[in-house]
């Protein structure tokens, strides 16, 4: 994800049950533009988030590469899984964040 400077603010992997959302959501989701919390704010789905893990890594070559960063840099993440109303995930989610520039 970018910054308005084309700076990366995160990297990270999420696994999405698109079954669990609208065609419309569904749709907007697969053109892959805005951010998923945009998107469940905007349409206003009820969802909660549970962090399950707090990360602190050392970057690796495609980290590095994610973020455009050189060397070993410490960064910060975490697990996330969004929830439904009824009990059912409807993301799990890795983020990493850069260092502070």
């Amino acid at each position: 994800m970018l910054d308005g400077s084309n700076r990366p603010v995160e990297c990270g992997a999420i696994k999405i049950n698109l079954k669990l959302f609208s065609p419309d959501a569904r749709a907007e989701i697969l053109e892959e533009r805005r951010p998923l919390g945009h998107i469940l704010n905007e349409r206003h789905i009820a969802h909660t988030s549970l962090p399950k893990a707090f990360l602190l890594l050392t970057s690796d070559h495609l980290i590095n590469e994610v973020l455009g960063l050189t060397g070993a840099n410490i960064l910060y993440g975490r697990r996330n899984t969004l929830f439904n109303p009824k009990g059912r995930p409807l993301a799990e989610i890795v983020e990493i964040l850069p260092p502070l520039r």
